[in-house]
């Protein structure tokens, strides 16, 4: 069905797939991932093999960035990012600075900007720097069409995938088909 929907509209097959992992990704899950992509290479006849990458985005942590002068202590600015040291199972670490808005806790607010984390594992032969992969997170952050006056921290495939896990929780299945 898809093969013939891609046809009809004349799409192109993908060359990479980046895939975005709501928190630390177990390592089963990365095996998984990679089989089913074999499994869709194989189904669809793809004679080259698709690039794939996958983010974990780490919302949880207790790390902080600052930005400091002689005299004061400020939040930084939306798009700050600051590369943490790879290690063997990460080609890239970044903290990064995905939101404006301060974080805010019961009835006060804590006037520290929270980073995202993020850790990219590459599994094709074409490794792209954490920077490129930085820069495409935050093109996607820009994405919020819900709210164009708010900054969210997360890109729009993880925010889409927390609405629809919203929805099916309250009992709406969302129809998804082609």
């Amino acid at each position: 069905m898809g093969r013939k929907y891609a046809k009809k509209k004349s799409l192109k097959r993908p060359r990479r797939i980046v895939f975005y992992r709501d928190g630390p990704c177990r390592f089963k899950e990365r095996i998984n991932i990679i089989n089913g992509l074999k499994r869709v290479e194989k189904t669809l006849d793809y004679g080259e093999n698709i690039n794939l990458d996958i983010v974990e985005v780490i919302k949880k942590h207790h790390k902080r960035i600052y930005k400091t002068t002689t005299d004061s202590i400020k939040n930084p600015k939306f798009g700050l990012y600051i590369v943490i040291p790879s290690s063997k199972y990460y080609n890239g670490r970044a903290l990064v600075i995905s939101t404006d808005i301060p974080k805010k806790m019961k009835d006060k607010v804590d006037f520290t900007t929270e980073p995202i984390e993020l850790r990219y594992i590459s599994y094709s032969s074409k490794t792209r720097g954490i920077k490129t992969i930085v820069e495409e997170y935050l093109a996607l952050t820009a994405l919020n069409f819900w709210n164009p006056f708010r900054k969210t921290k997360l890109c729009l495939p993880l925010l889409l995938a927390h609405k629809i896990a919203n929805l099916t929780r309250i009992g709406v299945s969302p129809k998804l088909g082609l």
